[in-house]
C-alpha cells in the first residue's frame, strides 16, 4: 500500500515502503512533520484543514506537485483523512497516487482546447454550436458582429426562440436534415447573403457563416456589366472588347465575328492571340504603344492604326482605341475600347491622293 501518516501530537510521521520507493526516497527516510508537510506539499491545505472544527473524520482529495529527489516535478493524488481531537486536528494520514501521465494529458488537452478557442474567437467566420434540442453551446465574436446578437444574449437559448423569423424556413429545414442525416451542407440564401457551412456530429452541429452581401453585389454588378456589354457590342458597327487587365483576359463582343471572322470565346484568354493577328511590320510597334500606355499613369485613353489578319488570311486596315480605367495610385484595372475596320476609309484617301 502507498501510505503516509502525519502525528501533530505525538510529533512523527510514516511513509510506507511504497510510499518512500514512489517519491524516489531512501528506505532510510524518517521526515520530521513540517519536512513531511513541505515534501507532500501540504503546507497550503494544512491551514484550510485545521481550520475545520469537527468531531468526525473527514476525507479530501487533493491533485499536487511534488519535487522529486532527481529534479523533477510530478503530478500525485494525495487522499488525506483527518482526525480531530477536542476539534483539534491531531492526526493526517490517506494514500498517495502518481498521476502525472494523466494529469499532463489532461492539461495538454485543455490547452489544446484553449487554443481552439482562441482560433474559434478570433476567426472572421461567424461560428456557432448547438446540441440536438438546437440549444446554442457556443457563439464567437464573429458572430456577435455579424448577426449584432451577444453571446450574453444567446448561449444556453434555443437558436429558433432567438431567430424566429427563421423557424421553419429553408436554413431550418438544412439544419435539421443535416443533424438527422449526420451531413454536412453549405447553404446561401437569406434576407442578407450568407454562405453557410454546418458540419454535424452525434450530438451537435457545427455552423461556419460568413455575410457575403457586399460580395453578392458585386458579382451581380459583374453581371450586369458583362449583359450591357453584351447589348453595346450588338447595337454598334465595330468590334467592342473588354481587357481585365489584373486577370489578363479580354472580353469580345459580337462584331469581332462579323466584322474578322473570329470567335470572341478564342481571344477571351489573353491579349497574345490578339497580337499575334496583328501584321509582322506592325506587332512591335503596337505592343510597346499599348504598354506605354497603361504604364503612364497620366494616360487615360489609347489608339492606334495598324493591319489586322482577318480569319480567311487576309490583313485589313483597323483603328484600335480604348478607355483606360485606373485606381487612386493610378494603376491600370481595365481598358474599354472598339475595334474598327477603316480599310474602306483609307481607299478612299488614296483615291484622292491620285
Amino acid at each position: 500500500m502507498v501510505t503516509w501518516e502525519i502525528d501533530f501530537e505525538n510529533n512523527k510521521t510514516y511513509l510506507s515502503e511504497n510510499a518512500k520507493h514512489l517519491l524516489g526516497l531512501k528506505d532510510s527516510f524518517v521526515g520530521e512533520v513540517s519536512e513531511m508537510n513541505s515534501l507532500l506539499n501540504l503546507n497550503q491545505d494544512l491551514a484550510k484543514l485545521q481550520s475545520t472544527k469537527v468531531e468526525i473524520k473527514q476525507n479530501e482529495e487533493f491533485d499536487t506537485q511534488i519535487n522529486l529527489p532527481n529534479g523533477t516535478n510530478n503530478w500525485f493524488r494525495i487522499v488525506v483523512e483527518q482526525e480531530f481531537k477536542n476539534n483539534i486536528l491531531v492526526k493526517l494520514f490517506g494514500s498517495l497516487q502518481n498521476i502525472h501521465g494523466y494529469k499532463e494529458s489532461l492539461l495538454k488537452e485543455k490547452k489544446l482546447l484553449q487554443e481552439k478557442n482562441q482560433i474559434l474567437a478570433n476567426i472572421t467566420d461567424g461560428f456557432l454550436v448547438v446540441d440536438e434540442q438546437w440549444i446554442v453551446k457556443y457563439w464567437n465574436k464573429s458572430a456577435e458582429e455579424i448577426l449584432s446578437v451577444h453571446k450574453s444574449e444567446i448561449l444556453g437559448k434555443h437558436l429558433w426562440e432567438v431567430f424566429d423569423d427563421f423557424r421553419g424556413q429553408a436554413l431550418d429545414i438544412k439544419y435539421r436534415e443535416s443533424m438527422e442525416k449526420q451531413e454536412s451542407f453549405y447553404f446561401e440564401n437569406l434576407q442578407k447573403w450568407f454562405e453557410v457551412s454546418a458540419y454535424p456530429s452525434e450530438k451537435q452541429l457545427s455552423i461556419y457563416f460568413r455575410d457575403t452581401t457586399e460580395k453578392k453585389a458585386v458579382v451581380e454588378d459583374l453581371r450586369t456589366q458583362i449583359k450591357n456589354f453584351e447589348i453595346l457590342s450588338e447595337t454598334v458597327i465595330n468590334a467592342v472588347w473588354d481587357l481585365d487587365i489584373q486577370n489578363n483576359s479580354i472580353l469580345w463582343g459580337s462584331g469581332l465575328k462579323n466584322l474578322f471572322g473570329y470567335d470572341p470565346k478564342e481571344f477571351s484568354d489573353s491579349e497574345q492571340m490578339w497580337l499575334s493577328k496583328i501584321h509582322p511590320e506592325e506587332r512591335e510597334r503596337i505592343q510597346i504603344s499599348f504598354e506605354t500606355s497603361l504604364k503612364d499613369t497620366t494616360a487615360d485613353h489609347w489608339n492606334e492604326p495598324y493591319r489586322l489578319m482577318k480569319s480567311d488570311g487576309a490583313y485589313i486596315s483597323v483603328l484600335d482605341r480604348g478607355a483606360i480605367i485606373r485606381d487612386d495610385r493610378g494603376k491600370a484595372l481595365r481598358m474599354v475600347g472598339s475595334l474598327q475596320d477603316i480599310s474602306d476609309i483609307k481607299k478612299q484617301k488614296t483615291k484622292i491622293v491620285h
